[in-house]
């Protein structure tokens, strides 16, 4: 649908494409970059094709450039990845990837990848930098758990409710729980009213990553932006940090993060499958006894 609601045609896809282009004719940039496409945002490629054959047909051509996350998943249907390894070949100077290859390769999550290993930089992980450590408030030494919605996401959050009783090293602490602007409004409002004491049930907040700089431990799922909060707090101070990820057949992202940050020595991995209060209360209490050794190194960040 387009800005008024109408559906999508091909007057509308014409329209755009020469907006586009005359943008770049205007402009002359020294650079071109473009998220994801050619691994992703296939929808695009109408507008986004013409646009990387008027860059490569410039007199002075501008530097080309890719940008992705440290997971990029390939397609499940027949020839897409070949499609997207060939477009990255003829149009593309670059691959900027936004991860640490010593901390997880992207080659891991997309073989095909390899072709292209002459044009691919790791320019670290980019996440704003935290400000320093706050003075005291809401979240101070508390357990933070914080997921978005869904099945998983409720299934943490039912589970946190009663695994304070459970946690021997967290079991004093408040734990905050953080709603996430996704879940159904049920949700919030059943688990305000069966929360036990000891328990804060809440909305997702815009101070999230300074309650987080606060906190006795962090539990979440992998997502990347909540991953990157986490790191960002790690480079400043010790964070303990329990990671239960999003996982479907196809849906693989959430582990492969998860999997790596616990390799690393950065976050105790809880499975989706395993997720209930006693494991919960396990996972925490590993975190937070973990905290008194030296930290894992934590991840190149731009």
């Amino acid at each position: 649908m387009d800005a008024e609601g109408n559906p999508i045609g091909d007057v509308w896809r014409a329209r755009r494409t020469q907006t586009l282009l005359e943008m770049f004719e205007d402009v002359a940039p020294d650079a071109l970059l473009i998220e994801l496409f050619p691994f992703g945002r296939r929808q695009f490629a109408f507008e986004l094709l013409p646009l990387l054959e008027a860059a490569r047909g410039r007199r002075n051509p501008p530097l080309v450039l890719c940008s992705v996350r440290d997971i990029v998943a390939p397609s499940a249907k027949p020839g897409r990845t070949e499609e997207a390894v060939r477009r990255a070949q003829d149009y593309f100077d670059h691959v900027l990837v936004h991860g640490d290859p010593a901390f997880l390769r992207l080659e891991a999550t997309y073989p095909a990848i390899k072709a292209l290993s002459g044009k691919l930089f790791y320019s670290g992980y980019v996440a704003d930098a935290p400000s320093g450590l706050p003075a005291g408030g809401e979240g101070e030494n508390e357990i933070l758990v914080s997921a978005g919605g869904g099945a998983v996401g409720g299934e943490l959050m039912r589970a946190a409710l009663y695994a304070r009783a459970h946690a021997k090293v967290g079991g004093h602490l408040v734990w905050r729980l953080l709603i996430g602007s996704a879940a159904p409004r049920s949700q919030l409002r059943e688990l305000q009213a069966i929360a036990p004491p000891g328990i804060v049930v809440e909305p997702a907040r815009a101070d999230f990553p300074q309650m987080l700089l606060r906190s006795a431990c962090s539990v979440s799922q992998a997502g990347y932006n909540t991953v990157m909060d986490i790191l960002g707090v790690k480079a400043l101070r010790p964070l303990p940090a329990v990671v239960a990820p999003f996982v479907t057949d196809i849906e693989q992202e959430q582990m492969l993060r998860a999997t790596a940050l616990e390799r690393a020595g950065l976050a105790v991995h809880l499975p989706a499958t395993d997720i209930g209060p006693e494991s919960l209360a396990a996972a925490v209490d590993r975190a937070m006894s973990q905290s008194r050794f030296p930290a894992g190194r934590v991840p190149d960040r731009a």
